[in-house]
C-alpha cells in the first residue's frame, strides 16, 4: 500500500483534537509559562506510572529523569510502551523489552511549536490503528514533516 494513502489514514481534525488533549494534560503537570531547564516536580510519584500503558517524554523529560535511552533505563520506569521524543532526530520507542531509535527526515521548518504534541497524537492514532510501536513511530513522524513542510 503507498505511504500517502497510509499517511491520509490519520485526519488533521483527529490529530487536532488528540494534540489538544495533550495540551491540556501538560498544563496539568507544568505550567506552560515556565521557562527554562525542565526538573522533576517535587511532588512526583514514580509510582503513578505503574497505571500508564503509553508514557511520551522528550528528551529533556528523560534526562531530568536520569534516563538513558536503552532497554534497561527505559524499563525501569515500569511502563510497557515509552515514546521518547528527539525532536528533529526523530524518536526512541520502548516496547516488548526493547529500546529502538526511528530516525526522522529532514524537513526545513519555521515554527516547530507544538511538534512533539502532533507527533503523539498521531502515534496514537496508528497504534490504535494497530501498527507496530515502530510503525506508528515512522508513521507519526511523517505526518509531523508533512504538517511542518505544509
Amino acid at each position: 500500500e503507498p505511504f500517502e494513502k497510509r499517511l491520509g489514514a490519520v485526519q488533521p481534525a483527529m490529530v487536532r483534537r488528540l494534540e489538544e488533549g495533550f495540551v491540556r494534560l501538560r498544563h496539568a503537570v507544568r505550567d506552560p509559562a515556565e521557562k527554562g531547564e525542565v526538573r522533576v516536580d517535587a511532588d512526583y510519584d514514580p509510582h503513578v506510572l505503574r497505571h500508564v500503558d503509553i508514557l511520551k517524554l522528550s528528551e529533556q523529560e528523560a534526562d531530568a529523569l536520569g534516563l538513558e535511552l536503552d532497554d534497561r533505563s527505559l524499563a525501569s520506569l515500569g511502563v510497557p510502551e515509552v515514546v521518547v521524543t528527539l525532536g528533529s532526530r526523530g524518536s526512541v520507542v520502548f516496547a516488548d523489552g526493547l529500546a529502538e531509535y526511528v530516525p526522522a527526515r529532514r524537513v526545513e521548518a519555521r515554527d516547530p511549536t507544538g511538534s512533539g504534541d502532533k507527533f503523539m497524537a498521531a502515534y496514537l492514532t496508528y497504534r490504535r490503528q494497530r501498527h507496530s510501536p515502530r510503525s506508528a513511530a515512522r508513521l507519526a513522524g511523517e505526518v509531523v514533516r508533512a504538517l511542518l513542510a505544509a
